[in-house]
């Protein structure tokens, strides 16, 4: 067995409260290593969790035997009776996130919890790149931050782990709770309140209320960080009070909203989207009381800023070295699709098409608009497509979105989706018919229209919702860039 949550069946029966299905086995020897949910990711020695959803996870038993299970946890026993030990219980997923709190306790490994509308990702993977100069950091892999993806990655965390990354995501009011009550974090942080799921929870007042449940969870003296340039963070966190946790606070604005503030000061966004550099400013009580300059990332953005900044608060709750932490944040790389700044041999493509809300969009817009080339003149072309999920707000929240766009100098905006009437008026109101907003009736006539158009040093942002496949059509320019 590998070092990865190793049980034995007392200790399965115990965290899930299962009841034992067969006789003659050994409860006091570990069993399994690891769990997981799919039969065709199983490995040697896992515990194979049998979950009811589309397909029904018990018909694929004989799979998970096969892969390589040493035991299965189920909820029907219309699979019995099997060959290897299985635990009994009400409900699979449920029973995974007792196994995974269970063993989250045993290890007694420190917890970081991340939550927010828009940037989960992106601060989960900068905060684990810099605890990792430090110490050894398990983190959610991909986008597995719902009540079965989080489970099974603290149930796929090594024993030696010291800290543990975890992101919560959520789309209806309980489901952090659920989470936070699973990991028990000794820091939580939200990133900020924004639209997404408003046509789900009907208000942004609801999303607040959503993402704040982290502070369930978290542990007695924990730390709670918020993003102090997000009004709605910055009038729930001065209301809060609860002796019991320590608040933080981090700014890219020079706003101080808590008792200590971890500050950027003097960013500077390099020419042709090569970087971003800030100083760190350590800010209590009014006090600047210690700085670290020239804090240096690849990646472009003020919003990478503000993860930057979480990423060394928490490394100075944990007791890392700065100086290590500014070392290891130099080779934090964007994931793809979240902004990602590719230079073609004849034009530059930037990639922020894996999702969109009307906050990533503002981020997007600004960091494009602060990316030159000294003493060229560059051509701005962006490829928009609307934001799912809004409800009844998707069309006030468009006409913000081409509001917002009108602050920026692109020379050409090619918009498709259901709203592009909605951001081509709120642009409208603005700059009035100025010809640059070209509206498209699907992603096709957008491609063949960005082919007529692109040009030799032009800089192409591709953004928009999953669903209308930008990303994929980013890709696709950048191969033809490079012919």
């Amino acid at each position: 067995m590998d070092n990865t949550s190793v049980f034995t069946l007392n200790e399965i029966i115990k965290a899930t409260g299962g009841k034992l299905c067969g006789e003659g086995y050994d409860l006091d020897t570990p069993i399994v290593s690891g769990a997981c949910n799919d039969t065709r990711k199983i490995n040697p020695d896992n515990l194979f969790v049998a979950i009811k959803d589309v397909r029904d996870g018990h018909d694929f038993i004989p799979n998970a035997i096969e892969g390589g299970a040493t035991a299965v946890l189920i909820s029907d026993t219309k699979c019995l009776p099997l060959t290897i030990p299985a635990i009994l219980v009400e409900d699979t997923v449920k029973a995974l996130g007792l196994l995974a709190s269970y063993y989250r306790t045993r290890q007694n490994f420190k917890v970081v919890g991340v939550t927010g509308s828009v940037g989960k990702t992106s601060t989960r993977e900068i905060i684990a790149t810099a605890l990792r100069s430090g110490v050894k950091v398990h983190s959610t892999p991909s986008n597995q931050n719902n009540e079965i993806g989080m489970p099974l990655t603290i149930l796929s965390a090594p024993s030696d782990t010291d800290v543990l990354v975890l992101e919560m995501g959520m789309r209806l009011l309980g489901e952090i709770d659920y989470l936070t009550n699973i990991a028990k974090p000794d820091i939580a942080l939200i990133t900020n309140i924004g639209c997404s799921h408003i046509g789900r929870l009907g208000s942004r007042e609801n999303i607040l209320k959503a993402k704040t449940e982290i502070l369930n969870g978290l542990q007695d003296n924990g730390l709670f960080l918020v993003n102090g340039d997000d009004n709605y963070l910055e009038g729930f966190i001065k209301s809060y009070d609860n002796k019991n946790i320590r608040t933080g606070s981090v700014s890219a604005e020079g706003r101080h909203v808590t008792g200590t503030t971890f500050e950027a000061c003097n960013i500077v966004i390099s020419s042709e989207g090569k970087g971003t550099s800030f100083d760190l400013g350590v800010n209590s009580d009014g006090e600047m009381i210690s700085t670290l300059e020239d804090v240096k990332i690849s990646c472009v953005g003020i919003c990478h800023v503000r993860n930057c900044l979480f990423a060394l608060y928490i490394a100075k709750e944990l007791g890392l070295n700065l100086e290590g932490v500014k070392e290891a944040l130099k080779t934090y790389t964007v994931l793809p699709g979240r902004g990602n700044v590719v230079k073609t041999k004849r034009y530059t493509i930037v990639d922020d098409a894996y999702n969109a809300s009307f906050e990533s969009m503002r981020a997007a817009f600004e960091n494009i608009n602060a990316m030159n080339a000294k003493g060229k003149t560059i051509r701005k072309i962006l490829a928009l497509g609307c934001i799912l999920e809004l409800g009844d707000f998707a069309s006030d929240i468009h006409k913000d979105v081409g509001t917002e766009l009108a602050k920026y100098n692109f020379n050409r905006i090619y918009a498709t989706g259901d709203n592009k009437e909605d951001i081509l008026s709120g642009y409208s109101l603005v700059k009035g018919d100025d010809g640059k907003v070209i509206l498209t009736e699907s992603t096709d006539e957008m491609r063949d229209k960005l082919m007529e158009e692109i040009d030799d040093g032009d800089i192409i942002l591709f953004k928009g919702s999953n669903a209308f496949g930008l990303q994929k059509m980013a890709k696709e320019f950048t191969m033809r860039g490079n012919v």
